[in-house]
């Protein structure tokens, strides 16, 4: 079977008898021999067992456990391949929305920003634990895997990992390493034995300001990548003294947060209350900064005054209808969209765009999730 185009999931495309097959670890381009996995009655899933016609860009994995741990998905591919498949499943994304409506096919689709160390960037991992021991689940599976060291942990954690001791070796909670790689604190935590899941905090540094992150609160994984991306949020929004900058789901309030001194009023909402609490911390020297807690489809309906900027960062999946059409009623100037998944961002730009009422400026894919099919996008909206 020839693999003809890549999927968002990191797994190739074929056909087999006029069917489509998804499988994997492949890479467009490539002859391959697939074995049949599961039969749906509109396609296939299948496994490559043997390489026909290799690709100029397959490469040795570095880690052995690479297939059966779940983590990475390319590590079979050279890096400045990934980058480009990352790009190419972010434009099909939008052009399978977007074109609906007629404008899809004007999009442009910045190069992905790629990262200068694609190894031992995560600053964050959670691991399983058995008999003592931490490690990852297998794949399709909840068979526990044992990790001695990973390429993707920041060093920090892959010799916290090596060295980690159970306090209790019949305890089988899962075990959160979190690492500020600008600041050398390493935060870890072990769920279970009593102790709550939002115990313990750390330090990052991101462009030079430090924020407090919760064992519970979500920050970037990736720090050096963190900075390239809010730089660029930054960048794109235009912030000018005069301006009100909402920042929807905010976390520990990053992107707000540094772009304090260059607005004159920060409203942030924020659904997770040990991120609000984080974020009040971090802003406690400042005050031009309002923290919300709740849902930002519950909280952002009764939000009065004008707002010139906005930052969205949702979840997985992305935006509640009730936020797009309050932030239409707002009318911001412009709005910066980030997204970790090109499907729910595409869905969401196109009820933003649909009216007219929003143009698509452009969209800029950035690598925070090197040897995995992950990728981070920042979609620029703006009045006409």
């Amino acid at each position: 079977m020839r693999l003809s185009d890549i999927a968002y999931g990191g797994e190739c495309l074929g056909r087999i008898a006029n069917q489509v097959v998804f499988a994997g670890p492949g890479i467009p381009g490539e002859e391959v021999m697939v074995e049949i996995t599961a039969d749906k009655k509109s396609y296939r899933r299948g496994k490559v067992v043997e390489v026909l016609t290799r690709s100029p860009a397959r490469v040795e994995p570095r880690c052995p456990l690479f297939g059966r741990c779940g983590g990475c998905h390319w590590q079979h591919v050279d890096y400045p391949a990934q980058i480009g498949l990352k790009r190419q499943v972010v434009k099909a994304q939008l052009l399978s929305f977007l074109r609906k409506d007629g404008f899809g096919e004007n999009v442009t689709v910045n190069p992905t920003l790629d990262a200068a160390n694609p190894w031992h960037y995560r600053n964050n991992a959670r691991f399983a634990t058995h008999n003592g021991r931490l490690g990852f689940r297998e794949t399709s599976s909840h068979r526990f895997l044992g990790v001695p060291t990973c390429p993707l942990m920041h060093p920090a954690i892959d010799k916290a990992l090596a060295s980690w001791v159970a306090t209790d070796p019949r305890s089988e909670g899962d075990v959160t390493l979190r690492f500020g790689e600008n600041t050398g604190q390493l935060l870890t935590h072990q769920q279970g034995n009593n102790t709550p899941a939002s115990s313990g905090c750390f330090e990052e540094e991101i462009l030079g300001r430090r924020f407090r992150i919760s064992a519970s609160s979500f920050f970037q994984v990736n720090s050096a990548q963190a900075s390239r991306l809010v730089q660029y949020a930054i960048d794109r929004l235009e912030p000018q003294p005069t301006d009100t900058l909402l920042d929807i789901y905010c976390g520990v309030g990053t992107f707000g947060l540094l772009m304090a001194n260059k607005v004159a009023k920060i409203i942030g909402v924020e659904a997770s209350l040990g991120a609000v609490a984080d974020a009040r911390f971090n802003a406690r020297n400042l005050e031009n900064v309002e923290f919300f807690a709740g849902q930002a489809e519950d909280v952002l309906p009764g939000l009065m005054g004008s707002f010139n900027l906005a930052i969205i960062d949702p979840p997985r999946a992305g935006c509640k209808r009730v936020v797009v059409e309050t932030l239409k009623r707002l009318h911001p100037d412009r709005i910066v969209y980030v997204s970790c998944d090109p499907a729910t961002l595409a869905r969401d730009l196109r009820l933003f765009c649909a009216d007219g009422q929003y143009r698509l400026r452009d969209v800029q894919p950035v690598d925070m999730f090197p040897q995995t099919y992950h990728v981070e996008t920042v979609a620029t909206l703006q009045l006409p």
